[in-house]
């Protein structure tokens, strides 16, 4: 099984449960998991980190492995299809419609169906939203796996030990 994570799982990790000089571990853990091919995320996501000027994006410019290309035909066929979904759902707003269709979310989706994977979000699915379209919401209309931190660690479990 393949993961494809998203920003906001990155920017958590880093900023809530595993700051990169207290816990380097979870660090080595995820690049561990990207070099056994199980692990990833993508290029736009990687975009969207390298903006921050902190520690995550340092980590992400010296991890360009970890970050797919969303350019293949498979990916853009399925991003063709998560996009008419979307322009023709009524519930959400065009506002939202639009902000989705720029951010990595919907690239993330679009290449999660054409690997098979399963997307790591800390997102909820919220049925009755209409200003936000959030990542879980979609993965169930295409039956994309979806899940947070905590599944994946729990299907890859390491001991993050203290020296």
């Amino acid at each position: 099984m393949k993961y494809l994570i998203d920003s906001d799982t990155l920017i958590r990790a880093k900023n809530d449960f595993y700051p990169f000089d207290s816990v380097p571990a979870f660090w080595t853990w995820l690049e561990r998991l990207n070099e056994t091919e199980v692990v990833f995320s993508i290029d736009k996501v990687k975009q969207e980190l390298m903006d921050e000027g902190d520690q995550l994006s340092n980590w992400v410019k010296m991890h360009g492995a970890f970050f797919l290309k969303t350019d293949g035909s498979n990916t853009q066929k399925a991003l063709r299809d998560v996009a008419a979904w979307i322009v023709y759902h009524e519930r959400y707003s065009e506002s939202a419609k639009n902000t989705f269709l720029s951010c990595a979310d919907y690239r993330l989706i679009g290449h999660a169906i054409a690997l098979g994977a399963t997307v790591i979000t800390f997102e909820k699915d919220e049925p009755a939203a209409v200003e936000r379209i959030k990542i879980p919401s979609v993965c169930k209309q295409f039956n994309i796996p979806c899940g947070n931190l905590w599944k994946l660690r729990k299907e890859y479990p390491s001991k993050f030990v203290m020296e």
